[in-house]
């Protein structure tokens, strides 16, 4: 550690990049005005949501934590039963 450590002080604290999404979205949304109606804003959902699950790895693990939770409330749900009838 001590022979890495100190070439790990030479690397910048940030490194220089481009505008985020959200940076760019920040601007948009100075110049844009909030939904003031229903539709408007069903609209704006709409548009979210499909830039929301167009990004694979959001949908993977949106997939992977239900099926996870949905094992983990099963074993939740049936382990006292199961317990009542195995030790009586």
């Amino acid at each position: 550690m001590t022979i890495v450590s100190p070439w790990l002080g030479f690397f910048p604290e940030r490194l220089p990049a481009d505008k985020t999404d959200a940076q760019k979205m920040a601007e948009e949304r100075k110049v844009e005005k909030e939904p003031q109606t229903a539709s408007e804003w069903t609209k704006e959902l709409v548009k979210v949501s499909k830039r929301l699950f167009s990004r694979p790895i959001f949908v993977y693990n949106l997939a992977s934590a239900t099926f996870f939770l949905l094992g983990v409330v099963g074993y939740f749900t049936f382990i006292p039963k199961y317990f009542e009838y195995h030790f009586r």
